[in-house]
């Protein structure tokens, strides 16, 4: 079973969601990170995405990668793809600019919101 830890008060976020639940349907629990009885930290929380499957954690990028492995369908591929060493490194480059700034570049919801 995967649990995604994510802010649900972020517009990025939930449009991401919206997306991946939409294009593969993962075998998924979403919560949010801010409200989860997990005490993530401030700075867990401000990263980004945070995945556990199976006691195994994940986290931005590589969190990524493993909710599109849980994923259906013709998604199955992409995670392949974005292990490729080059692809990988620039994936994570620029999955940590676009965590840190999603609020600023997409905003957010004053409270849990559905786009």
């Amino acid at each position: 079973m995967c649990t995604i830890y994510y802010d649900s008060h972020c517009k990025l976020c939930l449009k991401s969601k919206e997306f991946i639940e939409r294009m593969g349907k993962p075998r998924a629990t979403w919560l949010d990170i801010f409200s989860s009885e997990i005490p993530f930290t401030d700075k867990e929380k401000n990263e980004g995405i945070i995945v556990s499957v199976n006691k195994k954690w994940f986290r931005g990028y590589d969190a990524v990668i493993e909710i599109i492995s849980q994923c259906s369908g013709g998604l199955r591929v992409v995670p392949r793809i974005m292990r490729i060493p080059v692809l990988y490194h620039l994936g994570k480059a620029l999955y940590v600019v676009v965590a840190k700034n999603r609020k600023h570049f997409f905003g957010t919801c004053d409270r849990e919101c559905h786009l």
